[in-house]
């Protein structure tokens, strides 16, 4: 939905590039959306503000499968992009929730 938002917004505006301001849930959301539809060239700034990219600290305590919390949940198995919050480790599949999404997804573009 984020990729079609962002393509709509340049279609309408006419523009060749966009920027987002993102909050809590929306970084990764948007971050998500912005790299699964390969959109980092028509994105000018991406401004994210206390976004969870290392994953949130309230779901060890909830746990990552845990239906009563869904936002806490981890990378399904059958279906990659669907994930949740619950931080990556080496016993809880979520590597939409660490390095690959934070480090490795800021360095590759650069700070501009």
């Amino acid at each position: 939905m984020v990729r079609d938002f962002v393509l709509d917004v340049l279609a309408y505006t006419g523009r060749s590039q966009v920027d987002l301001v993102t909050h809590s849930m929306g970084v990764t959301v948007g971050f998500h959306g912005v790299e699964f539809g390969a959109l980092w060239n028509r994105v000018r700034r991406f401004v994210a503000i206390g976004g969870g990219l290392r994953g949130l600290a309230s779901c060890w305590y909830a746990g990552n499968a845990n239906p009563w919390v869904p936002a806490c949940g981890s990378q399904n198995l059958f279906d990659s992009q669907i994930f949740g919050f619950f931080p990556h480790t080496w016993t809880t599949w979520n590597p939409r929730m660490g390095r690959l999404l934070e480090r490795a997804g800021s360095a590759r573009r650069g700070r501009r």
